[in-house]
């Protein structure tokens, strides 16, 4: 709407900086160029050029003010999403500072245990896995090479005593086990 407009912007705003008196005295220039160079206010019917006039002021003022509030809607949701960056942000730096280490019994660090794994279980998760064990010597569809290694884990790989890993063709993945006990917290 503004486009086919918009070409004679830098003769109107010369225009308006040469009106000490604001848009007010801009527009009073604009009415008396129209009565004195054209035959805008006696050419039509009585009163038409004021029809003519508040229709395209209301046009172009719709479309104004439609465009204003887009903007402060935009304003404000950007500022409600800077709001919220900066309330998590608080919320971490506040986890973070709260958090601690803290000395355990074998008691608690055993409590601890047991709620994690029911936490595991409750998820679906497996418990924590057993130590791979050696395999069995007696089986007689082990190779003679394999007696003495370990049996795999689920995941095809290992499980020790503080990490056991997994693998699959593409990829490996180790993690590290951590046991709640006195000796582990410092």
């Amino acid at each position: 709407m503004y486009e086919e407009t918009d070409k004679f912007d830098n003769i109107l705003l010369s225009l308006a900086e040469q009106h000490p008196g604001g848009v007010v005295q801009l527009l009073h220039t604009i009415a008396s160029f129209l009565a004195r160079k054209t035959d805008f206010f006696v050419g039509g019917k009585d009163g038409e050029w004021e029809k003519l006039l508040l229709k395209e002021f209301r046009k172009i003022g719709d479309k104004a003010v439609e465009i204003h509030k887009k903007k402060q809607e935009e304003k404000e949701e950007e500022q409600k999403r800077r709001e919220e960056a900066i309330r998590r942000k608080k919320e971490a730096e506040e986890a973070a500072s709260t958090s601690h280490i803290r000395e355990v019994t074998d008691e608690e660090a055993e409590q601890i245990k047991k709620e994690i794994d029911s936490e595991k279980q409750a998820k679906g998760a497996p418990a924590e896995a057993a130590v791979s064990k050696p395999v069995d010597p007696e089986d007689k569809d082990v190779d003679e090479a394999d007696k003495g290694k370990l049996m795999p884990n689920e995941g095809n790989g290992c499980t020790l005593d503080n990490y056991k890993w997994t693998q699959t063709l593409q990829e490996v993945e180790v993690s590290e086990h951590v046991f709640f006990s006195p000796q582990n917290i410092a």
